[in-house]
């Protein structure tokens, strides 16, 4: 008059196998016993699942009853659950991508990555920026997440880098220096000489360059590039210089009366007298 006995196994976590949504699972099948001393029928639900078996991602509940010969009954159950703990596969990620441009902000386009998930599933997607975003000169870190069903993460992360086409570089002036800015589409500068050094030429007030990387100038039509700086040098002042004229032979004068020292030199009498240097002038006496 008792209905037979059963165990069924506990609860079974597996995980499926890599780059698949399931896996082969193994079980002890319940052994039921009666009071009779006869073993009792068994039977499974779902019908055909026996051990070992391939069961797909989630959970699959499985149920043992047994049958004596009297038609008493008996049952139990338990749970399979096929774990998934693989993230997405990244497919395609962009490498680095650089772009230069004229303007101070550019739409930047891309192939948008490829993820694929073991379960089969479409996975969600959480990104920094998507292809067509405008942007703006420097370093820019995008950044993809693909995130599956059960929560498991996996990321595209590539760098975009903009940088803006720039007017020839020239050097400072010698013995100055150049002192630049950023503006809206280029840069903008002033160049300066040393303390005790002048520009060779007169500069432009302002250099610029502008949205189409070419240096303009402030009055228009300076020269490209800024000139140079060189030492102050003092106007010329000339130093007299006394000598004493000696008679000899060698310099033929020119008759000319010598009137700073009230003597007059003798027609085509040759005198004999020193250089002047170059701060310098003949004072005869």
């Amino acid at each position: 008059v008792r209905p037979p006995v059963i165990t069924c196994p506990p609860p079974l976590v597996v995980s499926a196998d890599k780059g698949s949504k399931g896996t082969t699972v193994h079980w002890k099948i319940p052994d039921p016993a009666d009071n009779s001393g006869l073993r009792p029928k068994i039977f499974t639900y779902p019908e055909f699942i026996f051990p070992p078996v391939y069961l797909e991602l989630g959970k699959t509940n499985i149920q043992y009853v047994a049958v004596d010969r009297a038609g008493h009954k008996s049952s139990c159950g338990f749970q399979i659950m096929v774990y998934d703990d693989e993230p997405p596969t990244v497919v395609s990620c962009p490498s680095k991508i650089e772009v230069t441009s004229n303007d101070v902000r550019e739409a930047v386009f891309w192939d948008e990555p490829q993820f694929e998930d073991n379960s089969g599933r479409p996975v969600s997607i959480v990104q920094t920026h998507r292809s067509g975003d405008v942007f703006v000169p420097g370093r820019h870190t995008v950044t993809y997440q693909a995130i599956d069903y059960n929560n498991n993460k996996n990321t595209c992360v590539f760098d975009v880098i903009m940088t803006r086409n720039t007017c020839p570089y020239y050097p400072a002036p010698t013995n100055g220096a150049l002192s630049c800015s950023d503006w809206l589409f280029g840069q903008i500068c002033q160049t300066f000489c040393n303390e005790k050094y002048d520009f060779v030429e007169t500069p432009a007030e302002w250099y610029i360059c502008n949205e189409n990387s070419v240096w303009v100038t402030m009055p228009v039509h300076m020269p490209i590039p800024w000139p140079d700086c060189s030492s102050r040098t003092p106007p010329h002042v000339p130093v007299p210089t006394t000598i004493t004229a000696a008679e000899s032979v060698g310099w033929t004068l020119d008759p000319s009366p010598c009137t700073s020292a009230g003597e007059t030199l003798s027609p085509r009498r040759a005198y004999s007298i020193a250089t002047p240097g170059p701060d310098e002038f003949w004072h005869l006496v």
